[in-house]
């Protein structure tokens, strides 16, 4: 558990970070942050004011049962001249939207390098989901992952750190949630010395719009499989007409657009649909 101080902390570095009220360049309100522990008392040695935690005491105060005469000094203090009802006026009207601040460290973090490190229990996170990952590759099995926290909590440093990855080109080292497709096997790495520069800046720029189109579309453990063509096949496998099969295997069936059966999407998707009608009458 967190210490209060720390969490009241968070709570105000949210409220910087996200309503403009906050950080308005014009007429910032100006914002501090304590906490009251109204049915607690500290005692002499407490862990709570142990030495280790002066400096974030020290910037947040805290306040326990025996001392709301502090807190009241603290308030009058920061309240007492200030015009109320403009203030809260301005804080209700506040827009809720990320400060320049914040999105210049995002920004930095997707697209250079990252601004936060993890640290403790955001680096015991992050491995455990790649642990996870990996056991579900191994057995095959699903499994949900859940990082709870309140505001400032390090969430988004978690996320914006495996996007990253993603996002800067870094070679591939390890698979995600994602299976390959391609059974006979892949090999993680860099696709970008086997396309142009332009192609491979045009399907980085691509995946995000797309992204915002279909959900998933550009998750960060996607799989990008190199290279995939996407031309009809300039030559076609014979099969029988009525069965579908290969004229000298039996049990192939040729079909789509590998097979020469197709030009496109829709139509190696309805000749699969014929051959998967001749597989059935063949079985049954």
């Amino acid at each position: 558990m967190l210490h209060p101080s720390v969490q009241v902390g968070q709570y105000q570095q949210y409220l910087k970070d996200y309503n403009s009220a906050f950080f308005d360049e014009t007429d910032a309100v100006d914002l501090d942050a304590c906490c009251y522990l109204h049915n607690y008392t500290a005692g002499k040695d407490d862990v709570l004011l142990a030495p280790k935690f002066e400096k974030v005491l020290k910037e947040y105060r805290l306040f326990d049962s025996t001392q709301s005469h502090g807190l009241s000094k603290f308030l009058v203090h920061r309240l007492a001249g200030g015009s109320g009802k403009g203030v809260l006026e301005k804080v209700e009207g506040g827009r809720s939207r990320p400060s320049r601040k914040l999105m210049e460290h995002l920004s930095g973090a997707i697209r250079q390098h990252a601004p936060w490190v993890l640290l403790d229990e955001q680096m015991v996170v992050y491995q455990r989901i790649r642990h996870a990952v990996r056991k579900g590759l191994e057995d095959q099995k699903k499994r949900v992952i859940i990082v709870k926290g309140g505001p400032g909590t390090g969430k988004s440093v978690l996320a914006v750190n495996l996007v990253g990855d993603f996002l800067r080109a870094v070679p591939s080292t390890s698979l995600g949630a994602v299976t390959p497709s391609y059974t006979p096997g892949v090999k993680l790495g860099d696709l970008a010395p086997s396309l142009p520069g332009y192609a491979i800046e045009a399907i980085r720029e691509a995946l995000p719009v797309f992204g915002r189109q279909i959900p998933g579309f550009d998750r960060d453990d996607a799989v990008l499989t190199g290279i995939e063509s996407r031309t009809s096949s300039p030559v076609r496998i014979t099969r029988d007409d009525q069965t579908l099969q290969s004229l000298n295997v039996r049990g192939l069936y040729p079909c789509g657009e590998g097979a020469g059966y197709a030009g496109g999407i829709l139509s190696a998707g309805v000749d699969g649909i014929k051959v998967a009608e001749a597989v059935a009458r063949n079985l049954a």
